[in-house]
């Protein structure tokens, strides 16, 4: 295992900036904070490790950082900042053709420094497990659930447990009906060490291993280990 420092024709830096794989050989790149606040596109060919910078057309979501996930073929953005105000608009972007449309949807709250991830959810018995959007976390800590067929329609839904408190910069991560959020910075400015877990249509449950606080934070689910960085190391733990 090695790291690899690319150092070509890559974008200018930033921070919150979207980044998420839209397949296992593309990766898209929009906006965040540089010099300015960017609406800047960029895709990354995994395999070449070179970067283009397509062409964008349609409803162009201005310069922000903000937040973001691939359903099917498009990237979806919601929300975010963009210097000045915080936003609660939402936008789409087919990852073929790079074209922007604005969603309409006036259900949604303003909200930035949040997380979005997609997730199978078990809303009953007779219908089994469906997809839905998922989003959690930034300047709200109520967790938000919409539609995946793009409509960005807020849907009801109930949960049991240990709810987090309001926090934002923590890291988070998704695979099929478990989302992990640890660490992030309180309301308060504590910095937390918490984790929590959160499934979908079951009851969430929160770890109690001791990490340290950290204020921003990668974890990686893999098979059944949960692998964290926070800084100065890894930490492994097996999910139950």
């Amino acid at each position: 295992m090695y790291w690899y420092l690319h150092s070509y024709n890559q974008p200018s830096g930033r921070i919150h900036p979207v980044f998420t794989c839209s397949s296992n050989t593309k990766g898209i790149l929009f906006g965040g904070l540089g010099a300015y606040y960017l609406n800047d596109l960029h895709v990354l060919d995994i395999s070449s490790m070179t970067y283009s910078s397509p062409q964008q057309f349609g409803d162009i979501p201005s310069g922000r950082a903000t937040s973001g996930v691939i359903v099917g073929s498009y990237l979806v953005i919601y929300g975010g900042y963009d210097g000045s105000s915080a936003l609660s608009d939402v936008f789409k972007m087919d990852v073929n053709t790079y074209t922007w449309t604005r969603i309409q949807s006036s259900s949604l709250p303003i909200r930035f420094y949040h997380f979005m991830f997609l997730s199978s959810y078990l809303k009953s018995s007779h219908d089994g497990q469906i997809s839905k959007i998922f989003i959690f976390g930034g300047t709200d800590n109520s967790m938000i659930m919409v539609d995946d067929d793009l409509t960005f329609q807020v849907e009801s839904f109930e949960y049991e447990g240990n709810e987090p408190s309001f926090r934002t910069f923590f890291g988070a991560s998704t695979l099929e009906s478990q989302t992990l959020v640890f660490g992030g910075k309180k309301q308060d400015g504590i910095i937390t060490d918490e984790m929590y877990l959160f499934k979908t249509g079951i009851t969430p449950s929160q770890f109690t291993d001791s990490f340290k606080g950290a204020f921003s934070v990668i974890i990686i689910l893999i098979g059944i280990s949960l692998f964290a960085t926070i800084g100065y190391g890894w930490v492994n733990r097996n999910r139950e």
